[in-house]
Parts: structure tokens; C-alpha cells; sequence
């Protein structure tokens, strides 16, 4: 299984298939627009869109080659159907380096 950990010192790099690749802009500039909506969510206890948005994150981002992503997304997903905010918190704390330290590559 290949490691998904999101690591500050060695930032995930995602071989995109060239197909995806035009659809990855928007993709992660929409993700980034979530986590505002997430960290809102969380501010307010709103389990269920934070639910909501962890089950689409953990659907989407294999689709275009960001299993991380998905990770993340699942843990929020998990944590928020439990109605538990302490995971949240460091899911979304992930969620913010891997958008910020992503690379792709063709």
C-alpha cells in the first residue's frame, strides 16, 4: 500500500495522467475553498456538512491521482459521522499543508 502521510519535510509529489491534468487547477483551487467551508464547520460543530465534504473529498481525490487527499478527506469524513472535532482539527491542519506542498508532475 503506498504511504499517504502527509510530510512536511517531503512533500507528495503525484504523477498525473495527462488527461487530468487540465482538470487539477480547478480541482485543488476548489479543495482549498472547502477547507475554508470545513474549518467554518468545524467552528460550528456542523458534523454534517463536515461529513458531507469528507465523503466527497475521499471520493474525488483518487480520481485525479491525490490518494492523500482522500485520506484526509475519509478521516473527516470518519470523525464527523462519530461526532468527534479533535481529528478534525489535524485532518484539516493536513488538509492545508498537502494543498500547500503538492507537486505534479506530467
Amino acid at each position: 500500500m503506498k504511504d499517504t502521510t502527509v510530510n512536511p519535510k517531503s512533500p507528495y509529489v503525484a504523477k498525473i495522467d495527462p488527461l487530468i491534468a487540465p482538470l487539477l487547477p480547478d480541482y485543488l483551487r476548489n479543495r482549498q475553498k472547502d477547507l475554508q467551508r470545513l474549518q467554518e464547520a468545524l467552528g460550528g460543530k456542523d458534523f454534517a456538512i463536515l461529513r458531507k465534504l469528507g465523503h466527497n473529498m475521499r471520493g474525488s481525490a483518487g480520481a485525479y491521482g491525490l490518494p492523500p487527499l482522500s485520506e484526509i478527506g475519509g478521516r473527516i469524513e470518519d470523525a464527523a459521522q462519530a461526532q468527534d472535532a479533535g481529528p478534525i482539527g489535524a485532518a484539516l491542519d493536513d488538509m492545508r499543508l498537502f494543498l500547500q506542498t503538492v507537486k505534479l508532475t506530467p
